[in-house]
């Protein structure tokens, strides 16, 4: 993306790089257009999407360390929206160039989150998810 910048745009402040991952193909057909609107809506410097995450996380050390309260563990239907956890999903990012360029890095300033379902966000990083994708892709059309 700096590369992009450096090379390919001039500078503008209100200019925006949209980076699709090739490794996270799966989109409904209006989850980017849907993106950008929330991106401008909302003002942000910039955006990446997520989908939200029922899986119960731990940190390996000594002792390991579960990141949520294994003594009082709630069933995940039970889970209460302020206290749900969203990971990134590597679908769309959107950023303005100069925080691009200012951070060196996609994410800076303002960021938004942008919510996507479940099924439109995998990530291909081993043959088994490339698997999974290609059925999906079958069955659902994406």
């Amino acid at each position: 993306m700096l590369h992009a910048v450096k090379h390919w745009m001039k500078h503008s402040s209100d200019e925006v790089m949209v980076l699709l991952q090739p490794t996270s193909p799966l989109r409904l057909p209006d989850s980017i257009d849907h993106s950008i609107r929330q991106f401008l809506d909302e003002q942000a410097d910039s955006l990446v999407s997520v989908c939200e995450s029922h899986a119960f996380f731990w940190k390996s050390g000594s002792p390991p360390e579960a990141l949520y309260n294994y003594k009082n563990r709630p069933r995940r239907q039970d889970i209460q929206p302020d206290d749900k956890w969203y990971r990134e999903n590597g679908s769309i990012y959107l950023t303005k160039t100069d925080i691009l360029q200012k951070y060196n890095n996609r994410l800076g300033g303002r960021i938004s989150l942008f919510h996507m379902q479940e099924q439109e966000s995998w990530e291909i990083d081993s043959l088994t998810d490339l698997h999974i994708v290609s059925v999906l892709i079958q069955e659902s059309g994406l």
